[in-house]
């Protein structure tokens, strides 16, 4: 079922699909807990206006790496890739807005990061300043479109304890 974010008192979203080229949200209604439907998304174009539910986008810590161990002591940077999909430009992040783990970047950039061919935005973290703990096994990106849409996404990490 198709319908307008204005029509429910939309709690959560469930999902982020793509049908016949064509992106749309799930959305669950707060008042409704079996209710779920699909919202047209368009937010290179359109974004949703006042829509305060975070749009679920890919990200990639530590591009071309599996597991993404991060060692909080070093004194380096983080890489992580906002992956452009086909219901995501990753080029309209707005980088003023950008946060992982509570940081904002120190750098960011536009290239092909998983070799798709569509252009993916890289963005460097110190990692002294990424509000991580040992027991970390995942971390957040926050950011805003150009246009003023929430977004957000979450990557698994591995932690690699100090040595001491």
């Amino acid at each position: 079922m198709l319908v307008s974010p204005n029509d429910r008192n939309i709690s959560r979203v469930t999902s982020l699909v793509v049908q016949d080229t064509t992106p749309l949200i799930g959305i669950q209604d707060e008042r409704d807990e079996n209710f779920e439907a699909y919202v047209l998304l368009d937010i290179v174009a359109q974004p949703l206006s006042g829509c305060t539910i975070p749009v679920p986008i890919s990200i990639d810590i530590k591009p071309g790496s599996y597991p993404n161990s991060i060692n909080l002591s070093s004194k380096g940077v983080v890489p992580v890739a906002i992956i452009t999909t086909p219901g995501f430009d990753a080029g309209t992040v707005d980088i003023d807005t950008v946060k992982f783990a509570d940081a904002s970047p120190l750098r960011s950039g536009l290239e092909d990061v998983d070799g798709d061919g569509d252009i993916d935005m890289i963005l460097h973290f110190d990692t002294q300043a990424l509000k991580l703990d040992r027991t970390s096994t995942s971390a957040r990106l926050t950011a805003l479109t150009t246009g003023g849409t929430p977004i957000e996404g979450t990557d698994s990490l591995r932690i690699i304890p100090s040595r001491r």
